[in-house]
């Protein structure tokens, strides 16, 4: 009979030979496992190089969504020399050059291979009313002019009207005159007011923050510096919409709402009036 110090030394030997076998296993994976990521890599570098994943002219970005900018103008953003491999371009940062536009609100990029383009499709802001940035007289030039003229989004963001299409965009009805910033802050909720009011609110005068002065279907209102009470002064102003009829418009100088609670008509002659 065996004696116990043999049979120890046999399983000894065994469990040597499983971890030798084993070890070798361990090493013709790592092996294949770097062979393939080798070729893999290989492949991609290769891949890279083919003609049919080259982005070789300025027609393989294909533009979604656009409607107030042109096609050129996000290719002159992108900014891509060709040709180039289109597995080397990153969709990121694309999309962060088009979102620098100040009409851009939004941009998605992705990469397509079969056939090879970038699609690239963007979400305009939209204007909701044209604005108009007073000029000196002095300083007034056509071009200053031209630049004076922009665009503002719901959201109070101005953008400039140079640059965009002039077929592209019906410009909107409403017309702001003053500085931006003199009002931005404000902007929302005087647009939410006038967008809901039910009578047109056609320009906004912001020339002098003391006095907002609307021009509307109903004559030309007064409606002191802005205040919480915008909302109330535009309801008033709808209880006086049969006010021409009780004064012809040809004697109205203007429709006082800086105390909606006092609402008082000026008259051309100079004369003041409570409806």
């Amino acid at each position: 009979m065996a004696s116990t110090a043999s049979i120890r030394q046999r399983r000894l030997i065994r469990k040597r030979k499983r971890l030798r076998a084993q070890r070798r296993r361990q090493w013709l994976q790592s092996g294949w496992r770097l062979l393939v990521s080798m070729g893999l890599a290989a492949g991609v570098v290769w891949a890279t190089t083919l003609p049919n994943w080259m982005v070789q002219k300025p027609q393989q970005l294909q533009i979604r969504g656009l409607r107030l900018l042109g096609r050129e103008d996000i290719r002159e953003l992108v900014s891509l020399s060709y040709p180039q491999s289109i597995l080397r371009l990153s969709p990121e940062a694309i999309a962060e050059k088009i979102e620098t536009h100040p009409l851009i609100a939004e941009a998605n990029v992705s990469r397509e291979l079969f056939p090879p383009a970038i699609a690239i499709w963007v979400r305009e802001r939209q204007p909701v009313a044209v604005a108009k940035i007073p000029q000196s007289t002095t300083a007034a030039t056509a071009a200053s002019v031209s630049q004076s003229v922009g665009l503002l989004d719901a959201e109070g963001r101005w953008f400039p009207l140079k640059g965009i299409a002039a077929d592209a965009v019906e410009l909107p009805e409403l017309t702001t005159i003053g500085f931006p910033s003199v009002y931005r802050a404000h902007w929302q909720q005087v647009y939410q007011a006038i967008a809901a009011a039910p009578f047109t609110v056609r320009e906004i005068h912001w020339q002098n923050p003391n006095n907002i002065i609307l021009k509307t279907e109903m004559g030309t209102v007064h409606l002191g510096p802005y205040q919480k009470q915008f909302r109330q002064q535009l309801q008033q102003l709808e209880r006086l919409r049969r006010l021409p009829k009780q004064i012809p418009e040809a004697q109205i100088a203007y429709i006082d709402l800086r105390n909606p609670n006092e609402p008082a008509v000026q008259l051309a002659s100079g004369a003041s009036t409570t409806p």
